[in-house]
């Protein structure tokens, strides 16, 4: 376990216990996993070393969940779906919230739950690595073909199974 990445030795180190075979787990703040790859890169940590050590990247943040006491539903408005990008519905998007009572001391909310974007090293990622230059916006790419769920698309899935809000996604994604 290496605490967090920071510094290039902190990197160097943890890249050099995984080439000799250990199962390194770190942290590193960045705002996606695809980000990650990016950061270890500024650190200077050379791309076969990252493309050959590397074998996941989680990233992950909290979302607020809906009180289940005063729970209720909604409409979207028209802002909310143009934001999201759905098709337009006849009858519309509902969506949930809490009105606030004093189970969750009128906030609407009550406890958290983890959103996640599992970033898994695949071919696809290693021949981007491999490449000349690389960009955010490729990793990004070949990770979503690889079928990677993205931090908001995890939100909005939370968010249509009724567990957060809209409010509470845009937050934080």
């Amino acid at each position: 376990m290496v605490g967090e990445i920071r510094d290039r030795e902190t990197a160097e180190a943890a890249i050099q216990a995984a080439l000799t075979g250990h199962l390194v787990l770190s942290t590193l703040h960045t705002n996606d996993a695809t980000s990650s790859i990016i950061r270890l890169m500024d650190l200077g940590i050379p791309t076969f070393l990252i493309s050959s050590t590397i074998i996941g990247i989680v990233a992950q943040r909290l979302v607020r969940k809906i009180c289940q006491h005063c729970k209720t539903s909604k409409k979207m408005t028209q802002d909310e779906i143009a934001c999201l990008q759905l098709p337009s519905r006849q009858q519309g998007y509902v969506v949930n919230y809490g009105e606030g009572c004093m189970e969750c001391r009128g906030t609407g909310y009550r406890g958290r739950t983890g959103i996640f974007e599992v970033l898994d090293f695949t071919d696809r990622i290693r021949t981007v690595l491999s490449s000349p230059s690389v960009e955010l916006s490729n990793l990004h790419e070949a990770a979503r073909a690889d079928g990677m769920l993205t931090l908001r698309l995890c939100a909005v899935k939370k968010m249509v199974e009724g567990i957060t809000t809209y409010e509470e996604m845009v937050s934080v994604t």
